[in-house]
């Protein structure tokens, strides 16, 4: 079966956020929403660029919703972090 976008979503949560799988009430069940933002330069000399960004909103065990940010975010990173569990899964050591 082929996973969704929000089961691949949530395995890049494992890999970059391992910290919130503790197995508590607030530990992510299920991703229901995400966002990304490309990145974008200054509009002016006082304004900052804003960075690629990506957002992962998810289910609590205990039915909250939050969200995790990651800033400097790209394909080339979810690429990796997909890898990485790829490499987990298998048995592997990643780098």
């Amino acid at each position: 079966m082929t996973p969704t976008t929000n089961d691949l979503l949530m395995r890049m949560l494992r890999v970059e956020s391992p910290g919130l799988f503790d197995g508590s009430e607030y530990e992510p069940m299920e991703v229901v929403e995400w966002d990304h933002c490309d990145y974008c330069p200054a509009i002016c000399e006082t304004c900052g660029d804003e960075p690629e960004n990506l957002t992962i909103k998810y289910r609590t065990r205990n039915g909250l919703t939050d969200y995790e940010s990651y800033d400097d975010f790209g394909l080339a990173e979810m690429m990796e972090a997909l890898d990485k569990w790829d490499a987990n899964r298998e048995g592997r050591k990643t780098e």
